[in-house]
């Protein structure tokens, strides 16, 4: 019995299988190490990945510091999460006062992003934007996105919060890393 076909085709769906993995970048969700597990919401979707950094508070005053590592090959965007519940509004979001510094410098000390600025901002560059649906809100900033990180290097982001805003809501800003998909 010959089985030099079965070998051909085996062969032969192996390196397909593999120049699929190299051509849509093959990551393991489970390589990310954060305040939670990061997530893959498919090839076809927009962001693909969301890796939890940390959550703070929006409306206190401080710093916060955050180590992660194991992201995927991806351009990435820093993003400020808040809950938007049923009675919530943009409005009590999009005009706060408070400052938000963000830095992220990986292992080496080398500085990946770093932002400051806040929602009144009236710069792009000394602003965070609001962005939301009707599900959901965040901010970010024009400082912090199109970020590439190297997989197997550790990474810290460190957030301070100066001047809150006696007006900011009681809730938490959940820090999030998001990249990838296919996006138009």
């Amino acid at each position: 019995m010959n089985n030099e076909p079965r070998r051909a085709t085996g062969a032969v769906a192996g390196s397909v299988l593999f120049a699929i993995c190299v051509s849509f970048g093959c990551y393991n969700t489970r390589d990310f190490k954060g305040a939670g597990p990061a997530l893959d919401h498919g090839l076809l979707t927009c962001p693909r990945y969301q890796a939890p950094v940390g959550l703070v508070p929006l409306n206190a005053e401080g710093s916060y510091e955050f180590q992660f590592s194991g992201l995927p090959d991806e351009n990435m965007i820093l993003q400020m999460h808040v809950p938007m519940g049923p009675d919530a509004t943009t409005d009590e979001f999009e005009h706060l006062s408070t400052t938000f510094v963000a830095t992220i410098v990986d292992d080496s000390g080398d500085q990946v992003c770093a932002a400051e600025g806040s929602p009144q901002g009236k710069l792009s560059g000394d602003r965070w934007v609001l962005m939301s649906s009707a599900t959901v809100a965040a901010y970010w900033h024009d400082s912090c996105t199109g970020l590439r990180f190297a997989r197997d290097r550790k990474y810290t982001l460190r957030l301070q919060l100066r001047d809150v805003d006696a007006k900011s809501p009681a809730v938490p800003m959940n820090l999030m890393l998001e990249g990838g998909g296919y996006c138009l």
